[in-house]
């Protein structure tokens, strides 16, 4: 959520949301709030504001958050990129642009345009099989890349700063290499 450190304030009433510790007056504040914040082109609140769509059970309208995320999609903002793939495997599977291709561009797109967690995800969906081939190799190149820029798993999207220690969220595959084990060279294909 808001990455800016000016933002503590939004960040923490953000957080707290999440955590369903806001009453709904507070609640209600928080989105006028919000609202005000994206007219003034506040590009972090309309992220946050589709978040809260998203993951809060109180606010929850996943058609609002997918166009908030959208918009910060068109508006270039790299974590949109991340939220929008992960909303279409997650509460938004069912909806038309939930192909396989397309969580997979927008994932590379939010790599190209600086979202790290993009990488992680790419590789988690190479180790898991999941709307890309099964391919242990693609997975390790992409945690690997993820992990050259400074993801340590986990966390992201919908996710907290101060997420679990990175061991706990990494594949079984970088596990056995941080353990030391030889990666065996890929055959040629």
């Amino acid at each position: 959520l808001c990455e800016n450190s000016e933002d503590e304030a939004l960040f923490r009433a953000t957080q707290m949301a999440l955590n369903d510790q806001l009453l709904p007056e507070e609640r209600e504040r928080l989105i006028s709030f919000l609202e005000r914040e994206i007219r003034a082109y506040n590009k972090d609140a309309a992220f946050n504001l589709a978040v809260l769509y998203w993951r809060v059970p109180a606010m929850q309208d996943i058609e609002k958050a997918m166009d908030l995320l959208q918009k910060c999609w068109r508006d270039g903002v790299p974590r949109a990129f991340v939220g929008l793939a992960k909303l279409l495997m997650s509460d938004g599977r069912n909806l038309p642009g939930a192909t396989p291709d397309a969580i997979v561009k927008l994932l590379q797109d939010g790599f190209a345009a600086g979202a790290i967690e993009a990488a992680w995800l790419i590789a988690k969906l190479h180790l898991d099989g999941a709307y890309v081939k099964k391919d242990d190799y693609e997975a390790f190149k992409w945690l690997f890349i993820a992990g050259r820029r400074g993801h340590g798993g986990g966390g992201g999207v919908g996710g907290l700063r101060g997420s679990a220690p990175a061991q706990e969220h990494v594949p079984p595959l970088a596990r056995m290499t941080a353990a030391g084990h030889r990666m065996v060279n890929r055959p040629n294909a």
